[in-house]
């Protein structure tokens, strides 16, 4: 399949059907390829080379206007491009003050199994999407395209951030006779509360979650961020510099 000119530094991605897959080029090019036939579907052209990875974004348009799944990817020129994941449409561009080879991550949307109302997760307030700058900052934007925070870190950030969730039983929360400084100090989500059914139990326990972004600026410090706000909640410096992205294992 040509891509447009180019090598692919990136990873590819599926969208979520599995039958889609895009590809971005050094040369700029963000490439929609069918899975099955390997026919090119659509092409979009960024005016700068693309080392960030496009993630997709499920439910990037509230209220269920038209197609609700995006393509998301950075770009050297300082931007994000947000793009309908079927057509290749350009929807919306999203500003940082210096070039981007981080990737994107998304928050997760909410499940059938989830007491939350999809409307929530349009408030202006909830975090969707986060990448980093070589400007030395992580950026936030919701689910409106608006940029909600931008937290400052020691030297440009190459890594993709990770966000991550741990479940705190209510029981357990309460009985804590102390919590870590990272629980303390990091935001719970309390939106994103959600109910399940235990194998031992016979009722539905409610399980909570504290939510932390953990990301790696160049230069070796690996932050935790509060997501909702972007206070940093804890740090770690790291004996070299970082260019891989973290992954927490729980």
């Amino acid at each position: 399949v040509f891509c447009g000119g180019g090598s692919c530094f990136s990873t590819p991605c599926f969208t979520s059907g599995g039958g889609v897959l895009v590809m971005a080029t050094l040369k700029g090019a963000l490439v929609a390829v069918d899975t099955v036939t390997g026919e090119r579907i659509w092409v979009f052209h960024c005016p700068k080379p693309v080392f960030s990875t496009p993630a997709v974004l499920p439910n990037a348009v509230c209220g269920g206007r038209g197609n609700t799944e995006a393509v998301a990817v950075g770009c050297v020129d300082g931007l994000v491009y947000v793009l309908e994941s079927e057509s290749g449409l350009l929807m919306h561009t999203l500003t940082t003050d210096g070039p981007i080879f981080s990737s994107c991550t998304c928050v997760a949307t909410c499940t059938s199994s989830d007491d939350t109302s999809p409307d929530d997760y349009c408030s202006s307030t909830v975090p969707f999407l986060f990448t980093g700058s070589h400007d030395a900052h992580v950026y936030c934007w919701n689910r409106n395209w608006e940029l909600l925070w931008k937290a400052k870190l020691d030297s440009q950030v190459y890594s993709t951030p990770f966000l991550y969730r741990r479940r705190l039983q209510d029981d357990t929360i309460n009985h804590q006779p102390q919590q870590t400084q990272t629980q303390s100090t990091c935001t719970k989500l309390t939106k994103l509360t959600t109910r399940f059914s235990i194998s031992d139990a016979t009722e539905p326990s409610t399980i909570s979650f504290w939510t932390c972004l953990c990301v790696c600026s160049t230069s070796g410090t690996l932050y935790l961020l509060d997501p909702a706000t972007g206070r940093q909640c804890g740090s770690h410096k790291l004996p070299g510099d970082v260019f891989s992205s973290p992954v927490v294992l729980d």
